[in-house]
């Protein structure tokens, strides 16, 4: 049986098997963008456009005073790099929104994709530019993030008879028996 991991991270990986298998589509926006298998992979000028993801929170409200049940949000941020030549750099403006949306509509319009959680709360795309070197020659990048956040519902039951907890319910009454 796999471990246990938090829903993001389901969300995190099925984002990224989408992302890839549009990256390897020929004719898609996407088609030939590098999408490393985990976001410490290469980022080098050689390897743009490169699209990353990570999660960077769950957490949620408590709506149930007998269960454990919660109302979860948690954030998903794809990031994208792309870079040009100091005479290509006029389209990177232009290249790199059309980047962005197309992750955002290859994501946003999957719906197995969808089915992994209950809403999208919030969306936002940042830009950021800054230049680099290769081979002596300056590059000019810019850099993307789009921030999805999404909610879900959480239920965790009690577990069935015979589990931990009615171990440790014998343990505490047998506790309680004792003489004082």
């Amino acid at each position: 049986m796999p471990p246990p991991q938090l829903q993001m991270e389901t969300i995190r990986t099925a984002a990224l098997a989408l992302l890839r298998a549009a990256s390897a589509t020929n004719g898609h926006p996407l088609f030939g963008v590098n999408v490393p298998e985990h976001r410490f992979g290469n980022v080098m000028s050689e390897a743009w456009p490169v699209l990353k993801a990570r999660v960077t929170r769950e957490s949620g409200a408590g709506v149930s005073r007998q269960v454990p049940d919660f109302v979860i949000s948690g954030e998903l941020q794809i990031g994208g790099v792309i870079g040009a030549p100091r005479s290509s750099a006029p389209a990177l403006d232009t290249l790199a929104t059309a980047l962005a949306a197309a992750v955002q509509t290859t994501l946003l319009e999957d719906p197995q994709f969808l089915g992994l959680f209950g809403w999208v709360e919030r969306i936002e795309t940042v830009f950021d530019d800054d230049v680099a070197a290769r081979d002596g020659a300056e590059l000019d990048v810019v850099f993307f993030q789009l921030e999805i956040e999404v909610g879900f519902q959480q239920t965790f039951d009690p577990r069935a008879p015979g589990d931990l907890s009615d171990e440790l319910t014998m343990t505490f009454e047998s506790i309680l028996d004792q003489p004082r």
